[in-house]
Order: C-alpha cells, then sequence, then structure tokens
C-alpha cells in the first residue's frame, strides 16, 4: 500500500485517462497529481473527465499548472487572469483547492520580488471563491526566479495564508541548492514537495537543462542523487512536513509503457520513502 501522503502525477503515465486512473488505483495509490490537459484531452470533454476522477475515488492533491506569471506586457496578464479562472474551475470540477504556478523561463519578465508577490497574491484572490491555494514553483531555468529561496521571498512578499511554496528535488539539486537552509522555512508555507531525479550534473547549457527536465527524469529512487534527495525528504518530514509528496517523473520512455509498469516504479519509490515518512499522513 502506498503511503496516503504519496501521491503520483499524471504526467508520468502514457494512455488515457481510464486507464491512468485504473493504473493508479490498482497500484494502491490513494491520491493523484492532475493536469488540464487531463481533463481537456478526455474523449467525453471536461465535466466526463471530472466525473471520472472523482468516481475513481483518489483524492486530487493539486492541480497543473499555470506558466509565467511574471509576465510584463498587459495582454499576457490578462491573459493569464483568464486562464486561472478557467483552471480554478477544472479545480473545483475535481475536488480539490491546490493550483500549481511554476516561475517563467522569459528573461524579460518582472523581475523584483514584491511584484511577483503581488501576482501570487492576486492569484489567490481570484481563487477565493473556492478557497484556492496557491503553491509557487521555481523552475531552475527560471528568467528570475530560479532557485526555491527566491520562490520563498516572493510567497513572503504575497502575505497571503492560502500562498505557499513547491519545493521540487529536480531543480533544487539542478541548481546545487544545500539542503540545510530549508529549515529557514516556516513548514506551513510548504504547500507541496515534488521528487524526481535526472540527469543534471555534467549539464551546461539552459536547453539542455530543459531538455532533461522535460524527457528524461526518473523515478526519485533510481538515479545517482537518491542519497541527497532522501537526505531532503528526512529534513523535511523532521521539519513537520507531512505531505503531499508527489512522485513528478516526466519521461518520454515511460509514457510509451502500460501505466501499470511505471506503477510499479511508483510504487518501488513509495516503499523507498516509507521508512522516512511513515505508513500515513501525520
Amino acid at each position: 500500500m502506498i503511503p496516503s501522503s504519496v501521491c503520483i502525477d499524471t504526467i508520468a503515465l502514457g494512455g488515457t485517462l481510464d486507464a491512468k486512473l485504473a493504473a493508479i488505483t490498482e497500484a494502491g495509490c490513494k491520491s493523484v497529481m492532475v493536469w488540464g490537459n487531463d481533463l481537456m484531452s478526455d474523449p467525453g470533454g471536461v465535466k466526463v473527465a471530472a466525473r471520472k476522477i472523482r468516481e475513481s475515488g483518489l483524492a486530487v492533491a493539486g492541480f497543473q499548472l499555470l506558466r509565467n506569471i511574471e509576465a510584463v506586457e498587459r495582454h499576457l496578464v490578462d491573459y493569464k487572469i483568464d486562464l486561472a479562472r478557467s483552471l480554478f474551475s477544472m479545480m473545483e470540477a475535481v475536488g480539490t483547492d491546490l493550483l500549481l504556478v511554476s516561475s517563467g523561463a522569459s528573461a524579460r519578465g518582472v523581475r523584483d520580488i514584491p511584484t511577483v508577490g503581488a501576482r501570487l497574491r492576486m492569484l489567490a484572490d481570484l481563487g477565493e471563491a473556492i478557497g484556492a491555494r496557491i503553491a509557487y514553483e521555481a523552475l531552475s531555468w527560471g528568467g528570475f526566479i530560479d532557485t526555491w529561496e527566491l520562490a520563498h521571498q516572493a510567497v513572503v512578499a504575497a502575505d497571503h495564508p492560502r500562498v505557499g511554496l513547491v519545493i521540487d528535488s529536480f531543480h533544487s539539486f539542478a541548481r546545487h541548492q544545500p539542503v540545510e537552509p530549508l529549515k529557514k522555512i516556516p513548514v506551513e508555507r510548504i504547500f507541496m514537495v515534488q521528487l524526481s531525479d535526472g540527469a543534471f550534473d555534467a549539464v551546461t547549457e539552459v536547453d539542455d537543462l530543459i531538455e532533461s527536465a522535460r524527457h528524461h527524469r526518473i523515478f526519485p529512487h533510481d538515479g545517482q542523487h537518491a542519497f541527497d534527495i532522501r537526505h531532503m525528504v528526512e529534513t523535511l518530514h523532521g521539519m513537520g512536513f507531512a505531505g503531499p509528496w508527489a512522485i513528478e517523473v516526466f519521461n518520454d520512455d515511460y509514457r510509451h509503457l502500460a501505466p501499470e509498469v511505471v506503477m510499479r516504479k511508483a510504487v518501488e519509490t513509495a516503499d523507498w520513502l516509507r521508512p522516512v515518512i511513515g505508513a500515513e499522513r501525520a
């Protein structure tokens, strides 16, 4: 049985939404990370897809993804607002309150912490009707926000109880960030931890890092950084973080396999995590 605090992101699995949900539930997983595309691409449409997710019995730990809130151009900001409203509607349909928001990659975006914080606060206010929580994640190739330290500064600047932080093992270690400073973050401000590994040690070009992140990640217990990831998990758990721990593995090869085969790897990760995080959510 996969601990209830561990969820799998649908991005790791190939096949239809029905096949993904079946494989996840059969593996004993109790929660899932869902993408807007999971709903939009279903032949039955968004309402049917949302019903499938609700009827699967899986809790939806969070919803992916709103990108690049640091846009400067007014028309792009307006577009992000419209997109956020659409995502909030889908979130309500599947029964989750957590929206993941990633930093932007463009160097032309907003480059000051107070403005980024204000954008995060604006998103939380937009989602007030569903009690939306905004979980902000630093991409390791971000144009401005590229470390969890900077993302945390933006969360602090937002000064909103429903704005928090995502800690992602891939992005953290790709930026060679040490684990110990995580202890400075109030644990209640960490809304999610995403776990995966990848071959980024020898990467020197941004395009190669993006390629690795989006197409070649591996399960966290399988890679050369497994010791470091486990140390991160131990540190965060010791701080009182109880989940969700999201297994988020972008890998083209995995998506060409039957989803039940990939879920066996997820179960291995859960078994690897269990001695540290325990069987159930605290």
